[in-house]
């Protein structure tokens, strides 16, 4: 383990990036040397993996010396009808919402002519667009 000395002058008493892990890496006398580069290397894909098993794999991951566990909880948002209303805690798309006002503006002037043949929608343009 690394020992503690102060870097920083605020609250926070340490800081340590990856050339500080690397040289107490380096002092160890029972590891085969690597370059920077290949630790480095290492790190970067260790660390990826990490957040793409958290991320994609719902996988909780422990860091021991902090004693704090990493983890994504993901749960499926839709409509659902409670006691007889309707709760929507769905976020809302606001892309969507915009291209649907978009396209009743464009109703409104009469731009656009909307019908429903069979259960297809269809929308015709009158104008140039």
């Amino acid at each position: 383990m690394m020992e503690m000395t102060k870097r920083t002058g605020g609250k926070i008493n340490t800081h340590y990036g990856m050339s500080d892990y690397y040289k107490a890496y380096c002092k160890r006398e029972d590891v085969d040397r690597l370059s920077y580069s290949k630790y480095s290397s290492i790190i970067a894909d260790f660390n990826t993996a990490i957040i793409d098993m958290v991320l994609n794999d719902s996988f909780e991951y422990m860091l021991p010396h902090l004693n704090l566990e990493l983890t994504v909880r993901k749960n499926l948002r839709k409509p659902q009808i409670k006691d007889g209303k309707l709760h929507n805690n769905v976020p809302i798309d606001f892309k969507k919402t915009m291209d649907l006002w978009g396209l009743i503006l464009m109703l409104k002037r009469g731009e656009l002519r909307l019908g429903i043949i069979t259960n297809i929608l269809w929308v015709m343009c009158l104008g140039s667009i």
